[in-house]
């Protein structure tokens, strides 16, 4: 397909930055009245799925990634705090974030955390939607 032959739907009010000449349109709640963003949402989920049992096998089953998909169930973020994030967790997520700084040890003053752990290499684990 050339760009003049695509028109991007996107499920919700918001559109992603795309190429000039690209026609796009926001379809708030599309999954419900649009074919196409339906099939194409239950192929995201398939996927999630599935990157969420691989990485549920390399990570073990601590934070339950085969069960809760990613999702901050109650078990996922008592597994985050206990554990902290793995390199795979999207660091932009204010509970993973928040699991990242080390509670205050026992005994010090309210608001002086103990020293930081040092960020991955690679700058903190992959984005997108429906990740960890």
């Amino acid at each position: 397909l050339r760009a003049a032959d695509v028109c991007v739907l996107v499920d919700g009010n918001r559109l992603p930055a795309l190429p000039d000449g690209v026609d796009a349109a926001a379809v708030v709640r599309g999954d419900a009245c649009c074919y196409s963003i339906a099939a194409a949402s239950i192929v995201a989920k398939v996927q999630r799925d599935r990157i969420m049992r691989d990485l549920h096998e390399r990570l073990g089953p601590e934070y339950g990634l085969a069960v809760n998909k990613g999702y901050p169930t109650a078990a996922h973020l008592s597994a985050l705090r206990r554990l902290g994030p793995s390199a795979e967790h999207r660091m932009t997520f204010r509970p993973v974030a928040n699991a990242r700084r080390p509670a205050p040890a026992p005994g010090s003053a309210p608001g002086r955390a103990r020293e930081e752990r040092e960020p991955p290499a690679d700058g903190g684990g992959a984005e997108g939607a429906g990740r960890p």
